[in-house]
């Protein structure tokens, strides 16, 4: 099996995934026998209940008992190196011990506890208070490039026209209990060969753009929610899609873009201590994920690309890196068609109907 992304993950944001998108039948060692099981080809964790053998007529291959060694070593080393990183300074006196996050949470806690005691504080209510005002202070000093949505078109028209066939507002239409709804879609992508040569699919991708502003008063929930829900649309209403020359064209996916999509500016805005926003923008995902949305995720380095990515909810569909070049990675996280408890692929999804 190939582990290059272990081996490659130079940070825990890398090995961040959801196992429900790399499950994979094997067969493992039970006792004097074996038994079937449901394993992630990411990490190698089994998930869910063994399956019964008299549903499958071969054995599946044997499960990969490296992968999850590799996995949880490289997440520790990683892991350690942000420990590393930190300054001593913060964390102990010179000669003194480095406590340990527990022990410093117990002495927060204690400290919290007994101020709001002698004050007659609620402590509930005060920590409340206090990481909302960190929290909207933090926001309101959000500075960014961007102004406007359409600066966001002209920077993804001309820099991803390097990888793809670029095609700008592109008609198209929907349907709503029966009834045919005219659309219009940011942008439709199409893989070069560079990319095809690599395993890129050569299905077309659409591409929703937001300009999204976190500052207070600016509408960020509602804007971003609906921006979301716009590119997850395309998808449930059975959106087709034309360009000259080709018609009733059907998308791998839809991937949102917005200012947020920049790792410089989401850093601005996700990390303040209680993290709203972030676990905010990952609940959109989880759930758009399933619904065959993704992120494109970008980080640049003194004005120029870095790297990019095609994010399913922490699985990549595909990379570049200016580093490392293209990279395919795991292909079953696009073409989904998910509706009630049913998990199948877009072709499996037409041959039923």
């Amino acid at each position: 099996m190939n582990y290059s992304h272990i081996t490659s993950a130079n940070s825990l944001e890398q090995l961040m995934h959801d196992c429900q998108m790399h499950l994979k039948l094997r067969c493992r060692n039970k006792g004097q026998g074996t038994a079937y099981a449901f394993q992630c080809q990411f990490c190698g964790e089994f998930r869910g209940k063994e399956e019964p053998k008299r549903f499958h007529s071969q054995q599946p291959v044997a499960a990969d008992l490296k992968l999850a060694e590799l996995y949880q070593k490289k997440f520790q080393e990683l892991n350690m190196a942000n420990l590393k990183d930190l300054p001593l300074g913060d964390y102990a006196e010179e000669g003194k011990p480095i406590k340990s996050g527990v022990e410093e949470a117990e002495e927060l806690q204690a400290c919290i506890e007994n101020f709001c005691q002698e004050n007659g504080y609620n402590k509930d209510r005060l920590l409340k208070l206090f990481l909302y005002r960190q929290r909207e202070a933090a926001i309101n000093e959000y500075l960014t490039r961007w102004s406007r949505e359409s600066d966001l078109h002209d920077w993804f028209s001309e820099v991803f026209a390097k990888w793809f066939d670029v095609y700008h507002e592109v008609p198209g239409y929907g349907y709503i209990n029966g009834e045919k709804i005219p659309l219009k879609i940011d942008f439709l992508i199409k893989a070069k060969d560079e990319l095809l040569e690599c395993g890129f699919t050569n299905q077309f991708f659409g591409v929703e753009v937001k300009y999204l502003d976190p500052r207070s008063g600016k509408g960020f929930h509602k804007k971003s929610s609906e921006g979301v829900f716009q590119a997850l649309s395309y998808w449930y209403s059975g959106a087709r899609w034309s360009l000259t020359g080709v018609q009733n064209i059907e998308l791998a996916s839809v991937l949102f873009l917005s200012n947020l999509s920049f790792r410089d500016e989401s850093d601005q805005v996700f990390e303040t201590y209680d993290r709203l926003y972030d676990r905010t923008w990952r609940t959109y995902f989880s759930i758009a994920n399933h619904a065959n949305v993704g992120e494109i995720q970008i980080r640049e380095w003194q004005g120029s690309l870095k790297s990019w990515r095609f994010d399913f909810n922490g699985a990549a569909y595909f990379s570049f890196r200016k580093s490392s070049g293209l990279k395919l990675g795991n292909p079953d996280v696009i073409n989904k068609g998910r509706i009630g408890s049913q998990k199948l692929k877009t072709n499996e999804l037409k041959r039923l109907t």
